[in-house]
């Protein structure tokens, strides 16, 4: 059975990708395998915008939406809400990749409240924090070593940061349709839904 953090990854993968597609017509390549297919096309898009181009590259998705729209997009999903982690060589990739890249943080994909998607444009610039350091080993190649890990909560008031709208966008069975929404106030920062109730004396739902 596969593990909630694996299951949230490919959840929340699935929602950024439909999202890219559906909303804005994108044409979308899936580079989460890190192969050396995957590592070229990302070194060819830093090299082409005058990018620094660290030694190791990796983002989960390539997202064209037109010639002056190209994002390199790495997805971040729990379960519930919370910050994100992102390995040493991702965070090395999103401040390389300056205003084209983004993280997509996808919360509650593993819960029955509404899906929602935080998009974060050049999150290497912000305030990243180290929760574990790199372990190098003396004797092998550093590309053999265990990355540092470093955290930070999307969502926070920042200009960076906005909640996407997700109506449209069919977030599979662990929602229903109806909790495939996400609302946006005029300050970026999603709004609470509110819950419907039976009027008393009633025998059928308020109209939506």
């Amino acid at each position: 059975m596969q593990d909630r953090v694996g299951l949230a990854d490919v959840r929340a993968t699935q929602v950024a990708r439909t999202y890219e597609e559906v909303v804005h017509g994108a044409e979308v390549t899936d580079t989460s395998a890190g192969d050396v297919r995957a590592s070229g096309l990302i070194h060819d898009l830093l090299r082409e915008r005058g990018c620094a181009e660290p030694s190791r590259v990796s983002v989960d998705l390539i997202s064209v939406r037109g010639p002056d729209d190209i994002r390199l997009i790495e997805v971040k999903g729990r379960g519930g809400a919370g910050p994100r982690t992102v390995p040493e060589r991702e965070l090395d990739t999103l401040r390389a990749g300056g205003g084209m890249a983004w993280l997509y943080a996808v919360d509650n994909v593993t819960q029955p409240q509404p899906t929602r998607l935080v998009l974060v444009q050049d999150p290497g610039s912000l305030p990243w924090i180290e929760t574990s350091p790199a372990a190098r080993s003396t004797n092998r190649p550093s590309r053999l070593g265990r990355g540092a890990r470093s955290c930070n909560t999307p969502g926070k008031r920042h200009r960076n940061h906005r909640a996407a709208i997700l109506t449209g966008v069919p977030t599979s069975s662990w929602t229903t349709p109806r909790d495939s929404r996400a609302w946006e106030t005029p300050s970026g920062e999603p709004a609470r839904s509110t819950p419907h109730r039976r009027p008393r004396g009633s025998s059928q739902a308020s109209t939506p």
